[in-house]
């Protein structure tokens, strides 16, 4: 009856088994601590990066205000589009009114004062 400690001519030793056995163990314990740490370094990333996602609702409700805002900044630039046209206007209906007033007053005295020298003026 063959040794069991006694080297196999087909194989290797049990001693060896032994050893390669243990080291497997070994490298298998290894990867799943890196396996391990590294599901625990991505289960992190991803908690973060939910804690900085924005829900749904609060999404569409910065979407609705931001519409609502833009509608309100519409409104009043046509409400001061609408006061410039009309100030536009008395702008130049003062105008119109001031060139009159300037030449009835310039106008006026000269006319009488030709009229006054041709004697045709009381």
């Amino acid at each position: 009856m063959p040794d069991a400690n006694m080297p196999d001519a087909n194989g290797p030793t049990n001693g060896e088994l032994y050893r390669n056995v243990k080291e497997l163990k070994q490298d298998l314990r290894e990867r799943d601590a890196a396996k391990d740490k590294r599901i625990d370094t991505l289960s992190s990333d991803l908690s973060q990066r939910m804690d900085r996602k924005v829900s749904t609702e609060l999404f569409n409700a910065h979407l609705e205000s931001d519409k609502r805002e833009k509608d309100e900044l519409r409104e009043e630039d046509s409400d001061l589009r609408e006061q410039l046209r009309r100030w536009q206007e008395r702008s130049a209906a003062d105008r119109r009114l001031a060139v009159i007033a300037l030449f009835t007053a310039v106008a006026a005295p000269l006319l009488t004062s030709y009229l006054r020298s041709k004697g045709a003026a009381p």
